[in-house]
């Protein structure tokens, strides 16, 4: 057969090389979504900071065979930076983020990074699981037959075309690129499409054709394999879904200022045609954390895991922001022997004010650590009227820290676009008097974290 050949594919003997990475423990480190009086140090859904070869080992030590569906929107090879730039609150300077960088050393290092992540992945699905790899031009076919290797070519059910209108448009070397693939792979002849009836408007009547209460003429078709704009699907009970799966633009009320953020509406979509309520979805490129936020309202279990930093903040801050969160932990992948992460050298400062029972700590101050991209500010701390707290993201409050795990029981955060006010000061009232350790964590726009605590008695 056809196969796709890159250095470092075989052994020396001629077999099939195998991943042969070291196995770490996963460590929590938070936890979110938690009832004031939650003390369990385990969820079901869990966000995992950490590079991919580090992170999938490690669940593949506990959740061989148990994932249900696999989302990935890995690095499509485009040789660039993928960054974002935004206007810090209360001044006008702009700062670049980088929320990846997506460059290799030759196109062999891709598909050796490629081939180990989609064999890890592969080795996590369940017999009756799937794989949804997103991608574009650029790499679709070096995937395609990629994916035909370590799946089997037999096992190919879709390529799900993204459609959309935005973007860049050549005008003399080729048609405008308007569209995204996602490769749809099944792990065994077991899986099975949860396959969608779509509405279809009409102008005027046509054969079959029926008429809504609105006077609109439709037909009801099964679901096609290209998905654009807002798409109207009839539900189980007999009611419309609609899925909005137009791309993110700048300008977009759902903005949450990450590069290559995908819709919302894309990921409950794909989610419905390939995995039912309660199952488990995987994404270890989770991004801006859409795969989560979709998981969430559907009512699946997930884990996304990514190696950026800003990724990590901008998926905690999006599931924290939801109305009823569903309890996750966030996770590090560490191995015997290893370090935990050093401590911040940022600056922090606070106060604790105390009424009774009830407990009020207020931000006073924060500098960013020494070489980050917020630390190269001009202005003194001593002509700051908000001592330095515009450089600060989002933070929470943890009343009583265990000295492991900072659980997120309060929480504030900037708005994801329009105003940047950040409110600087988070209470609580104490049900029981005692010494409790007081845990303040806060995340600057730089995706720095830092933590500081204090001890405090409640009479």
């Amino acid at each position: 057969m056809p196969e796709l050949v890159w250095s470092g594919k075989y052994e020396a003997d001629g077999s099939r090389r195998q991943p042969h990475l070291p196995v770490a423990a996963l460590r929590t480190v938070e936890a979110g979504g938690v009832a004031p009086d939650e003390t369990s140090h385990t969820a079901p859904n869990r966000l995992i900071a950490g590079e991919t070869q580090r992170v999938l080992p490690a669940l593949l030590a506990e959740l061989a065979g148990q994932v249900n569906l696999v989302y990935i929107d890995p690095p499509f090879a485009t040789g660039l930076d993928f960054t974002s730039t935004i206007t810090l609150p209360g001044s006008e300077r702009h700062i670049r983020r980088t929320a990846y960088r997506d460059t290799w050393g030759s196109p062999d290092d891709y598909l050796r990074w490629m081939d180990e992540t989609l064999w890890l992945l592969r080795e996590l699905l369940a017999d009756d699981g799937a794989l949804l790899l997103h991608c574009d031009w650029r790499a679709e076919g070096m995937l395609r037959l990629l994916l035909d290797d370590i799946f089997g070519a037999e096992n190919f059910r879709n390529a799900i075309i993204w459609s959309y209108r935005s973007g860049g448009a050549s005008r003399r070397e080729a048609l405008a690129r308007k569209h995204d693939t996602i490769l749809l792979y099944a792990r065994s002849p077991r899986f099975h499409i949860r396959p969608q009836i779509e509405r279809q408007y009409l102008r005027k009547p046509f054969m079959g054709s029926a008429c809504d209460a609105r006077g609109r003429h439709y037909v009801n078709t099964l679901l096609r394999d290209v998905l654009e704009g807002e798409m109207t699907c009839v539900g189980a009970d007999g009611g419309l879904v609609r899925y909005n799966v137009r791309p993110v633009l700048n300008l977009s009320r759902d903005r949450l200022d990450y590069p290559t953020q995908k819709p919302l509406g894309l990921l409950q979509l794909l989610l419905t045609l390939t995995s039912d309520p309660g199952d488990l979805v995987l994404d270890c490129c989770c991004g801006s954390g859409a795969t989560a936020h979709a998981a969430e309202t559907l009512r699946r279990r997930w884990i996304a895991a990514d190696a950026s930093p800003l990724a990590i903040q901008t998926t905690r801050k999006r599931l924290l922001a939801l109305a009823a969160p569903r309890p996750f932990i966030v996770q590090r992948p560490v191995h015997e022997g290893e370090m935990q992460v050093a401590a911040s050298a940022a600056t922090l400062t606070f106060t604790v004010e105390q009424s009774g029972r009830a407990v009020t700590v207020r931000l006073t101050g924060y500098t960013p650590p020494p070489g980050s991209m917020l630390s190269t500010d001009n202005s003194s701390a001593a002509d700051d009227p908000t001592h330095g707290l515009w450089h600060l993201d989002s933070w929470s409050v943890d009343w009583a820290h265990d000295g492991a795990i900072i659980r997120h029981r309060a929480h504030a955060a900037r708005a994801r676009n329009g105003a940047r006010e950040l409110s600087a000061a988070l209470e609580c009232t104490f049900a029981d008097p005692g010494h409790y350790t007081i845990a303040v964590h806060v995340v600057d726009f730089a995706a720095h974290e830092t933590t500081r605590t204090v001890e405090v008695t409640v009479e």
